[in-house]
C-alpha cells in the first residue's frame, strides 16, 4: 500500500450520491449497491484506525448483499413479471402485488440493518475526529456534535425514505378487492402514478436534505488538511508497517471473489412460455458465464503480489468473458421469440438454437479453462509458501476440484445440446457446483489461515520482490 494513498473520504462522498435517492415502484435510478461498495472502499483506511468503524464495515458488507437482492428483485419484476401475461391475471394484479411484497420486505430489512449501521458509523467517525482534534468537529448551540446530528437524522432518513416508497404500493390491495371481491369500492391502483408522485415530493425533500448534510460533512472533513494529515500519519506509522495485515486482507478479498465466481458456474434459466392467442416467450440466464469470469478475474488480479498475471490468463479470461456475453445475448434473443421445444419443430428456431448451442459450448469450455488456470495458480501459491503451507494437505482436494469442474462443464454442455428434448439436465451442474464451492471454500479458507501465520515474518522487500 502506497503512502500516497488517500484517506477514503472521496469515496465516502461518492457513496452519498448513490444512497440518497428514493425508490419509486421498485425502480432505483442510482442503485444503492454501488453506494455501499463506495462506502466500503472509503472505510478501508480509517477502519484500521478506529475499532467501531471496523465493526460497522462488517454490517455494511451484509447490507450490500441485501442491496444485491434488491437489484435481483427489480430485474425479476421489471423484465420477467412485467413482460409476461396470463389468462388467470386478466387485470394484471400480479405485478402490483409483487411490488408491494418486495417493497415491504426491503423496508423491513433496510430498517433492521441500516439504522444501527448508520448510527455506529457516525459514532465511530465522530470519535476518530475527536481524537484527532478535527476542526470540522463542531457543536451546535444545543451542544450536539456534528456527527451526532448526522446519526440522528440518518434514522429519520432510513425510515422516511422506505415508508414513503412503500405506502403508495398498498393501493394494489384495492385492485385485488375491486376485481376479486366484487365490491363497489375504488380501484386506487388506477391512480398509482399520481399517488407515487405525491409521495415522491416529501421523499425528495427528505432525501435531498440528507444528501446535503452528507456532502457537507465529508467535504469539510476532506478539506480539513490537519485532520487528513493526522490520519495519513497515523496510518503510515501503525498500519503500513504491518504488511501481513494488508496482504492477508487482499488474499481474503481475492478468495471471496473466487467463491462468488464459482457459485455462478451452473446454467440456470428463468423461462416463461405463454399459451393461447397471446403467447409470450421470455427467458433469461440468471447465472451467466461472463459474470463468473468477471469475479474470477478480479480474484486473480488481487493475487498479483504473490505472482504477476500471465498472458495466458489474460487472453483466456478475455475470451471467456466475450464468449459468455455473446452466449447471454443470443439466449435473450432466442427466448424472446421461441420456446425451447420450438427447436424440435420450427426451422427458424432450430437454426437459432444451433448458434446458441455452439456459443454456449464455447463459453462453457473457455470458462472452465479459466477456472483451471486459477486452480493452477493456487497450486503455485501453495508450492511457493512451503514453509507455511504443505501441498500434501491439499493434494486430494485439488484433484477433486479438477474432477468436479470437468463434471460441471460436461453437464452444462449436455444441457445446451439436449435442452429442446430434456428439461432436467441443468440439475447436474447445479449440484456439482454446490460440491465444487464447498471444496473450494475449504481449500481457500485453510490457505488463508496458514498464510496469515507467515505474513508478519516477511519483510517488505521480500513481498515487493514477488
Amino acid at each position: 500500500m502506497s503512502k500516497r494513498k488517500g484517506t477514503g473520504y472521496g469515496f465516502l462522498l461518492l457513496a452519498g450520491l448513490f444512497l440518497w435517492n428514493p425508490i419509486v415502484g421498485m425502480v432505483d435510478v442510482l442503485p444503492d449497491l454501488f453506494g455501499y461498495l463506495f462506502l466500503l472502499l472509503g472505510l478501508s483506511v480509517i477502519a484500521d484506525l478506529q475499532e467501531g468503524i471496523d465493526e460497522v464495515r462488517e454490517r455494511f458488507r451484509t447490507i450490500a448483499w441485501v442491496a444485491f437482492g434488491e437489484i435481483a428483485a427489480q430485474l425479476f419484476i421489471r423484465f420477467f413479471l412485467s413482460a409476461t401475461t396470463s389468462t388467470e391475471d386478466l387485470y394484471k394484479q400480479n405485478t402490483p402485488i409483487w411490488i408491494l411484497l418486495f417493497s415491504f420486505v426491503i423496508t423491513i430489512l433496510e430498517c433492521y440493518f441500516l439504522i444501527p449501521a448508520y448510527k455506529q458509523l457516525f459514532s465511530g467517525l465522530g470519535r476518530l475526529a475527536e481524537r484527532k482534534t478535527a476542526a470540522h468537529f463542531l457543536q451546535n448551540p444545543k451542544g450536539q456534535l456534528r456527527y451526532e446530528r448526522m446519526a440522528t437524522f440518518s434514522v429519520v432518513f432510513v425510515i422516511g425514505k422506505n415508508l414513503l416508497s412503500l405506502l403508495p404500493e398498498f393501493a394494489a390491495l384495492s385492485t385485488y378487492a375491486f376485481y376479486q371481491g366484487g365490491t363497489a369500492g375504488t380501484d386506487w391502483y388506477a391512480y398509482i402514478r399520481a399517488i407515487r408522485f405525491l409521495s415522491l415530493l416529501p421523499a425528495l425533500i427528505l432525501t435531498v436534505w440528507w444528501l446535503v448534510l452528507w456532502l457537507r460533512l465529508f467535504s469539510t472533513a476532506k478539506k480539513d488538511a490537519d485532520f487528513q494529515a493526522a490520519i495519513r500519519e497515523d496510518y503510515e506509522q501503525k498500519i503500513l508497517p504491518d504488511r501481513g495485515l494488508l496482504l492477508g486482507r487482499e488474499l481474503r478479498l481475492s478468495f471471496l471473489f473466487a467463491r462468488i465466481g464459482a457459485a455462478l458456474l451452473p446454467t440456470f434459466m428463468l423461462l416463461w412460455e405463454g399459451f393461447g392467442k397471446n403467447q409470450t416467450y421470455f427467458g433469461v440466464e440468471l447465472l451467466p458465464d461472463f459474470a463468473a469470469v468477471a469475479f474470477l478475474m478480479a480474484s486473480v488480479c488481487l493475487l498479483w503480489r504473490f505472482e504477476r498475471l500471465r498472458k495466458l490468463e489474460i487472453w483466456i479470461g478475455a475470451a471467456a468473458f466475450s464468449a459468455g456475453v455473446a452466449e447471454w445475448i443470443l439466449s435473450l434473443s432466442y427466448y424472446q421469440r421461441f420456446a425451447a421445444l420450438d427447436a424440435r419443430y420450427l426451422p427458424n428456431a432450430y437454426q437459432r438454437m444451433v448458434f446458441l448451442t455452439v456459443a454456449g459450448i464455447l463459453s462453457s469450455l473457455l470458462t472452465a479453462a479459466f477456472f483451471c488456470l486459477f486452480l493452477l495458480r493456487i497450486r503455485r501459491l501453495i508450492n511457493a509458501e512451503r514453509q507455511a503451507v504443505s501441498m500434501k494437505d491439499f493434494q486430494g482436494r485439488m484433484i477433486w476440484l479438477f474432477i468436479l469442474l470437468a463434471g460441471i462443464t460436461a453437464g452444462k454442455i449436455a444441457d445446451q445440446i439436449l435442452r429442446p428434448w430434456t428439461g432436467w439436465i441443468w440439475w447436474i451442474p447445479l449440484l456439482l457446483t454446490v460440491a465444487f464451492v464447498l471444496v473450494l471454500s475449504s481449500v481457500l479458507s485453510e490457505i488463508a489461515t496458514d498464510l496469515a501465520v507467515a505474513y508478519p515474518s516477511k519483510k517488505s522487500s521480500q513481498v515487493d520482490a514477488k
